[in-house]
């Protein structure tokens, strides 16, 4: 077997202890804090992102198959826009957010302001091994942490490509490529990270959190799950949502873990949607979608022979494809209707291009099957019933919701994407990438004046002390942080004497 030499890099014990010593040695330099810094690397990254178009797009068409309209409009242009979005607004992300404080505490100010985490590691995924890997990296960047992006060794050719881009765009002290299979992973793992940033599988992102624990390492798990897609007895134009839906579960072959997994169809447009079905997918990819230009592949033969499985299966009757060509990682656009819910197909996540779809007579019993199975990364609801929408995504939990398409959400940057239970927890993208990478850090100050301390708060504790407190800290209300201290002072001067006023004839009354 031919070694791969980017995966020799990295092997023993010191290897990896020398990364994370030499990165926190950097960060804690403050290199990578200051503003202009990061508005420079987050340039560097759009740029190699615009000037390398043609690399990664060749790169995804030998891992993945990828046809260039994918490959540019799934994974290049998303990078772009989100770069763009952060560089136009992390100015006012950094901010720092001022808040009240109760009138108790005051003359004070408080404020919270993302702190970075320190030192971080990115995994990224093989199914989107550009997009995955420089997304997450976009926001450690912005937030002032150094990072180790450790691509996905299945998909090759993008790995080598982002091991070479990387250093040769972005600071090469700042953040580091580590490339590598299974014992990399461990060697990684075994570090202290500050933050863990992870995209893949929900078994695999088990381990990571098991990994993150031993060190109390905060995570961001990005995962999958079976994310469901009703079609509702509402719905009017059947082509239109049939192609998006087709759309969304056969780009890329189906390896998308926000494809829609399963559909739940009602009776009154079951037999309309499979007849839709097969003339769409001709549509989209002719005869023999196997010699389609526009039609990608599996990433390895070891994935295409477990979707092989679950055909084998007998999971449902086949009303479209089931061809599996393992020898070219070709899996055929499949529909198994009358899908059975206890075959292996509506087991685990099916990642690949294979669309169980079963009859529904009403909202309840999607909502019941929904809930038979664990909380999904995604869901869509195709309909007009507002009411019904309103339901489904009142009683159904998921990381997020589509309605009337599929796979947008993601590529939405002023929104949070991320799962919710086994579907994962943790979200980014734009605004939310900050929170991601960022510790929110409080700073509240307080005058330092013998006049405005509450001399009733130390001991020896009285009841009237305490009547004092109870009525400043229920009946005073908040007030806003004043960062002038004339107007604090001020103002707190004012309230001091009203509240001993107030407290001074509550209390001559009651004697």
């Amino acid at each position: 077997i031919k070694m791969n030499p980017l995966h020799e890099q990295y092997k023993t014990q010191e290897d990896f202890d020398g990364v994370t010593k030499s990165l926190r040695a950097v960060f804690s330099s403050g290199k990578s804090k200051p503003y202009s810094f990061r508005i420079a690397q987050m340039k560097a990254l759009h740029q190699m992102v615009k000037t390398e178009e043609k690399a990664i797009t060749e790169a995804l068409a030998h891992d993945l198959g990828r046809s260039q309209f994918e490959a540019v409009g799934l994974e290049v242009l998303g990078l772009l826009m989100e770069i763009e979005h952060c560089m136009n607004n992390l100015s006012s992300w950094l901010e720092p957010n001022i808040t009240p404080v109760p009138a108790m505490m005051a003359p004070a100010t408080s404020e919270y302001v993302y702190e970075p985490y320190g030192v971080v590691l990115i995994i990224g995924a093989f199914n989107y091994p550009i997009m995955l890997l420089l997304s997450p990296l976009l926001g450690a960047i912005m937030t002032g942490n150094c990072a180790v992006v450790k691509p996905s060794e299945m998909a090759t050719s993008c790995e080598k490509l982002m091991a070479k881009l990387i250093p040769q765009y972005l600071d090469n002290e700042c953040y580091k490529v580590v490339c590598g299979g299974i014992p990399v992973n461990k060697g990684l793992l075994d570090q202290r990270w500050d933050k863990i940033f992870f995209t893949g599988s929900i078994r695999v992102g088990k381990i990571v959190a098991a990994a993150a624990a031993k060190h109390l390492t905060p995570t961001c798990l990005e995962l999958g799950g079976k994310s469901p897609t009703i079609i509702d007895e509402s719905v009017t134009d059947m082509q239109l949502i049939t192609q998006r839906i087709l759309w969304g579960k056969f780009a890329n072959a189906g390896q998308t873990c926000i494809a829609p997994d399963y559909i739940l169809c009602h009776a009154k447009h079951y037999d309309a949607f499979l007849e839709c079905v097969a003339s769409t997918l001709k549509r989209f990819y002719g005869d023999d979608a196997q010699t389609s230009p526009d039609y990608g592949r599996i990433i390895t033969s070891e994935h295409c022979k477990r979707l092989k499985g679950l055909l084998d299966d007998k999971p449902g009757r086949i009303v479209y494809g089931g061809k599996v060509v393992v020898e070219d990682r070709y899996v055929e656009p499949t529909i198994v209707a009358e899908a059975n819910l206890n075959s292996k197909l509506m087991g685990d996540e099916i990642f690949g291009p294979i669309l169980p779809v079963i009859k529904i007579n009403n909202v309840d019993e999607a909502i019941q099957i929904i809930k038979t199975m664990e909380k999904p990364l995604s869901m869509y609801i195709f309909g007009k019933n507002k009411s019904m929408i309103n339901r489904v995504c009142t009683e159904i939990t998921s990381g997020g919701v589509l309605v009337n398409d599929c796979l947008y959400q993601f590529g939405n940057s002023h929104v949070p994407f991320g799962g919710v239970g086994p579907s994962g927890m943790g979200g980014y993208h734009g605004k939310f990438s900050i929170e991601a990478f960022s510790h929110r850090r409080t700073i509240m100050r307080r005058d330092d004046h013998m006049l405005f301390d509450v001399p009733v708060r130390y001991p020896p504790y009285t009841s009237n002390g305490l009547s004092i407190m109870r009525f400043a800290a229920l009946k005073g209300g908040s007030l806003p942080s004043l960062t002038n201290k004339f107007l604090s002072t001020t103002l707190l001067a004012i309230v001091a004497v009203g509240v001993a006023c107030v407290l001074g004839v509550k209390y001559t009354k009651g004697l």
